[in-house]
């Protein structure tokens, strides 16, 4: 199996806590989050500019004074992915999707404060804009809420329309009339008198053909994403009387996106990216310009002659529109991407991304870390290696590198050595490049200074897909996924022959898979999934022998992928856990300790008391290896089978959970389409055990979410009927 699908195996998120064994405790220390970026905005602050990035459930502050070069200067957990998003002066309101909204100020950009969140009847909050007091949220199955923001300590819902429908956009008029776009069996536009916030009621409708997706308004026209249709601009001059003026589609795509400033309709389009047209007459638009975007464009924002666009995985990225009939690109906010693999050097941490190419993060200060350069690579990152000022990288269909010195990186895309199947992992002994791939192994040999070259040499097809690879003396050991491990005589570098490492011996798997292997003292430790660690005799390479498998937790969740060896002691990616393993005794390893990861662990890197994971969308992970806990909030209890995932029974069972400090407590309860049935309002909750009831819950699965002021518990459960 190969990595770039481990990702995708188990979505679950798990408490990002410390549990121990002994005397030495994993405390979660500061994650550096990848993942989607959903949406963006921009804000003068102090009279400088900065971005805002939903990324994942972080809100990222980027300060773009430099707009070609910004630097994130600080980020903080929203509880929930940021949709739409409205700046109010030092204020921001952001729509989090069923985690409701949140208020946080930026009055301070590098340390923004959360004043404040709100579930919304486990609405899903899609966007939303605020005008005088009141937020005015697009949800789904109240089309708009209101929510009163008077006091951002202390929101609180006060009205919504009755339409009945979806709410997917919202904007407010100068007149104080608020348009929505919905749907309720149709697609509308609605204009919503809210005069009373405690009971808004529709003055108009509009049936659409196709979906209305988005709304903006600008003076007496409101302007509506309509998809294929392109763009329709209805005069509301007369807001209990929409009339259509206009319809338009530039580029006879698809539009999901508009906002409209200043005689310009900004939209856009999946196909094309953001497309710009003359809506100075509203009632005749015409083309001005269009700009491609790096990814699949998601939501945008603008200020002054900038607009921002989310894109997804990409990151964000910021446009001049200063000539509408010819934007450009004017800076970028990458994504962190997925990782997948991380080493260290000196007070840097180095992740490998995927196909989104290398992240670097300053770790000097482990509390403090922040990303501070990228490199957008030949292929997608898989493996990353270091050996002196050596940053090696498994790169997609190539070997490349990065160059260090004294903090300054430096990576040069025409240095790369061909492999013949996408690269996994990769050793580096001298000038000599060892890489497993997703077909085998590969040697890749590097010229010298003058030369300057890499040379691909010799080769080794494997039964299965190669996900790691180490090497000791003139042995390479593969790690083959399901079909087990190889040992290959790499003893001469194959010359020009196609397949040409001999084949010393193979140990095959019936069960788990060798996602990775570290050799030391005639002992082969294999990352073996679902079976744990696994030790192998390797004394003899003709005959390898399994001698030990010790189990790491509970196979449903605690999967080992990766493991790196220091002295004595195996550090072990584990998914949900980080394991330590004291492996002195090859023969008898045994749990030195163990801590759950923020996320999924997919690699894990050991240095000077620390430990730096790989953590596929919630980026790079730190931990500090001590002899005390960091507090634990909440732990699961077991409540009639209830535990990593677990089963209960229609209308005779409760879920429950133990708090060991007092904490601020939500709870939700989803279906597996992510519909919000029940919750729990936020409320302090003392140490103590807790219980959830079922009784309003159907047979099928579901997922609890429980969040535990920074910590976070997600289990599925099932309910069934007897």
């Amino acid at each position: 199996m190969s990595k770039k699908v481990w990702n995708s195996l188990f979505l679950g998120i798990f408490l990002s806590t410390s549990i121990f064994a002994a005397d030495v405790y994993v405390n979660h220390v500061k994650s550096l989050p990848s993942g989607s970026t959903f949406g963006a905005a921009l804000a003068e602050i102090g009279g400088t500019n900065y971005a805002l990035v939903g990324r994942s459930y972080d809100l990222i502050v980027a300060d773009i004074s430099d707009i070609s070069s910004p630097v994130e200067i600080a980020s903080i957990d929203l509880g929930g992915p940021a949709h739409g998003m409205d700046i109010v002066g030092a204020t921001a309101y952001i729509a989090l999707g069923d985690s409701g909204m949140a208020i946080v100020d930026i009055s301070t950009p590098s340390a923004p404060v959360v004043k404040s969140t709100l579930m919304l009847d486990g609405q899903n909050a899609r966007g939303l804009e605020v005008s005088g007091n009141h937020a005015y949220v697009a949800v789904d199955f109240a089309d708009v809420m209101v929510v009163d923001v008077s006091d951002v300590t202390n929101p609180q819902k006060v009205g919504a329309s009755s339409f009945s429908g979806r709410g997917y956009s919202v904007a407010v008029g100068d007149g104080g009339d608020v348009f929505a776009a919905a749907y309720n069996g149709n697609q509308r536009v609605l204009v919503l008198d809210v005069a009373d916030p405690a009971n808004p009621t529709i003055k108009a409708s509009r049936d659409m053909r196709q979906y209305a997706v988005d709304i903006d308004v600008s003076g007496d026209f409101i302007y509506v994403a309509a998809n294929f249709e392109g763009f329709l601009v209805f005069d509301v001059s007369d807001p209990a009387n929409p009339d259509s003026v206009a319809a338009f589609n530039q580029n006879m795509g698809k539009v999901s996106t508009i906002l409209a400033d200043g005689g310009v309709a900004y939209t856009l389009d999946p196909d094309s990216g953001l497309v710009i047209s003359n809506v100075s007459d509203p009632t005749n638009p015409s083309a001005a310009g269009l700009i491609e975007t790096a990814e699949l464009p998601e939501r945008m924002d603008k200020l002054g002659n900038y607009v921002i666009v989310a894109e997804g995985m990409y990151g964000a990225e910021i446009f001049d529109v200063s000539d509408p009939s010819s934007p450009t690109l004017a800076g970028t906010i990458r994504s962190p991407g997925i990782a997948y693999d991380v080493a260290v050097v000196d007070n840097y941490a180095i992740l490998g991304i995927g196909n989104f190419g290398v992240q670097i993060a300053d770790v000097s200060d482990a509390s403090a870390a922040s990303y501070v350069q990228f490199f957008n690579t030949n292929g997608a990152v898989l493996g990353v290696t270091v050996a002196g000022d050596t940053i090696g990288l498994a790169d997609g269909d190539v070997y490349s590198q990065i160059l260090h010195n004294q903090g300054e990186f430096t990576y040069d895309p025409d240095q790369t050595g061909g492999v013949f199947s996408s690269a996994t992992d990769v050793v580096i002994e001298d000038n000599k490049f060892y890489l497993s791939t997703e077909k085998g192994l590969q040697l890749v040999v590097y010229g010298g200074l003058f030369q300057k070259s890499f040379s691909p040499k010799g080769k080794y097809l494997s039964s299965g897909e190669a996900q790691a690879v180490d090497k000791v003396g003139d042995i390479a050991y593969l790690a083959e996924g399901d079909s087990g491990i190889s040992i290959l005589d790499v003893s001469s570098d194959g010359g020009s022959s196609e397949y040409n490492f001999p084949e010393l011996s193979r140990l095959p798997f019936t069960t788990g898979s060798a996602h990775d292997i570290k050799v030391k003292g005639g002992y082969a430790f294999v990352a073996g999934g679902m079976r744990g660690l696994m030790v192998i005799d390797v004394s003899d390479p003709a005959a390898p022998a399994l001698t030990k498998e010790l189990s790491l937790g509970d196979p449903t969740f605690v999967r080992a992928q990766q493991l790196a060896i220091s002295n004595d002691t195996a550090y072990i990616a584990a998914m949900a856990k980080i394991v330590l393993v004291d492996i002195s005794d090859p023969m008898n390893p045994s749990i030195i300790a163990s801590g759950d990861a923020a996320d999924q662990a997919l690699a894990v890197t050991p240095k000077d008391g620390f430990l730096y994971t790989a953590e596929g969308l919630s980026g790079l992970g730190i931990y500090k290896l001590s002899g005390e806990p960091s507090q634990m909030i909440v732990r699961s209890t077991a409540a009639d089978g209830f535990g990593a995932v677990g089963r209960v029974w229609l209308n005779r069972s409760t879920l429950s959970y133990t708090l060991t400090r007092q904490a601020t407590v939500s709870v939700k309860i989803l279906d597996m389409s992510g519909r919000v049935v029940n919750s729990v309002p936020s409320s302090h909750q003392h140490a103590g055990l807790y219980e959830i009831g079922t009784q309003e819950l159907t047979p099928g699965f579901y997922c609890l979410k429980l969040r535990a002021n920074d910590a976070e518990m997600v289990k599925v459960f099932s309910v069934f009927a007897r």
